[in-house]
């Protein structure tokens, strides 16, 4: 294995040969199917007791997201809880609940006016890893 992307750096552990690098931060929103738009107002307090899609617990995102909700007092309903992007998205799309992603993930579904943005996560974002093997010969993408 080479290359890794990954919304975390990868674990240190003794003699590892692996490094990680971070690539980018992206700012986290909340979005849903124009039936959740009432929730634009009063935002970030308006996802008090709003159905969510969350990313499972071993992710870095669902941490911040859970310190997040505790600091500003707000309780969720978790609808579900997935790493599968494709899920959050159907779900949120289907007008179930509200998910919490990168921009990056939902892109095109606010270009297609599918999902709306509801607001952003202040402080709250994912990060882009890149992982890789150390190598007698580097490997040039990971060399930039």
């Amino acid at each position: 294995l080479d290359l890794v992307l990954t919304n975390s750096p990868a674990p240190i552990a003794p003699k590892s040969q692996v490094f990680s690098r971070r690539l980018k931060e992206l700012r986290v929103f909340a979005c849903g199917a124009e039936a959740f738009a009432k929730l634009r107002k009063g935002f970030p307090g308006s996802l008090q007791g709003a159905p969510v899609v969350l990313p499972t617990f071993h992710s870095q995102l669902r941490g911040d997201l859970e310190r997040y909700f505790v600091k500003k007092g707000i309780e969720t309903v978790l609808l579900a809880e997935t790493q599968d992007s494709t899920v959050q998205r159907h779900l949120a799309e289907s007008g179930q609940g509200i998910i919490l992603a990168s921009e990056a993930t939902v892109a095109d579904l606010l270009r297609e006016k599918k999902l709306i943005k509801l607001g952003e996560i202040p402080g709250v974002t994912e990060q882009i890893w890149l992982s890789a093997a150390s190598r007698f010969l580097e490997n040039p993408i990971s060399s930039k």
